[in-house]
């Protein structure tokens, strides 16, 4: 009985202690997405040593509803087009300050090649062809990385690159977001697996 009532206060503090470092991150059932049926594989390395960031290539979006319609969107896409098992994005930043939840922490993403199963994907929502992501939604990017450290889901030294570092589907003139990226403190310029 004591035993399991120290787990469960270990469980609690635990909870209290990464909840304290996350930022307000809006739930699936707050975008409504579509349930694909498929299970979404268990990230076979964690905590994960790389964050990935991706212009979502959409329209931006200043308001819940419009954000969560072009995250269903996303969603439909991926799992109908390029036959994934759910959006590729662990979390998705919106133009109405909000974060959302794609697949999570702990499950594999999509589209970030040799990366995958080591790697945290985190879509922008937009194109950013012609300008940086706002001050106010740049800055959930470090939020976002304290949270996963914090409920160890991303190593301590996890590093930041962008989505055209790792695959070929964008130049990496094209986008702003790379050029945002190369400017973290945590950025590296040529990411290796592990």
């Amino acid at each position: 009985m004591v035993k399991v009532l120290q787990v469960s206060l270990l469980f609690f503090v635990g909870i209290l202690a990464v909840h304290g470092q996350c930022p307000r991150i809006i739930p699936r059932s707050g975008w409504a997405p579509r349930e694909s049926g498929r299970l979404v594989p268990v990230l076979p390395i964690r905590p994960a040593p790389l964050v990935v960031v991706h212009p979502t290539g959409t329209a931006s979006c200043t308001n819940q509803a419009d954000c969560s319609a072009i995250i269903r969107d996303i969603q439909a896409f991926q799992i109908d087009a390029n036959g994934w098992a759910d959006i590729s994005y662990h979390f998705l930043v919106g133009g109405d300050n909000n974060i959302y939840q794609g697949r999570g922490w702990g499950r594999m993403g999509e589209n970030i090649g040799q990366f995958t199963n080591q790697a945290i994907n985190i879509g922008y929502i937009g194109t950013f062809t012609d300008e940086l992501p706002a001050e106010n939604i740049a800055a959930h990017l470090d939020s976002l990385i304290n949270c996963g450290v914090s409920a160890r889901a991303l190593d301590t030294t996890a590093n930041v690159v962008a989505q055209c570092q790792v695959t070929n589907m964008v130049a990496c003139d094209a986008t702003t977001i790379f050029q945002w990226v190369s400017e973290h403190p945590r950025f590296i310029e040529t990411p290796r697996p592990v």
